[in-house]
């Protein structure tokens, strides 16, 4: 299991790096997922995240995957 996350976190810092940025993006996630081929035009990422995740984690992942990273409610309300 180790070897599957070091791969997976090293294709990540790949793509990053393929598009000369330093932080891995959720569109590098998404990439990785298509080409392994978890997610396509008939699977979006958040079937997957509603497949696998608990209720708690759902609700922080949907949001922000598709809000381009703005997390709701803000800080200090």
């Amino acid at each position: 299991m180790d070897k599957y996350f070091d791969r997976l976190a090293s294709d990540l810092e790949t793509y990053a790096g393929h598009a000369k940025r330093k932080t891995i993006e959720v569109e590098d996630a998404v990439l990785l997922l298509k080409r392994q081929g978890y997610v396509n035009d008939k699977v979006p990422v958040e079937v997957l995240i509603e497949k696998f995740l608990r209720m708690e984690q759902r609700k922080l992942l949907i949001p922000i995957a598709t809000s381009g990273n703005v997390v709701i409610p803000k800080k200090g309300i």
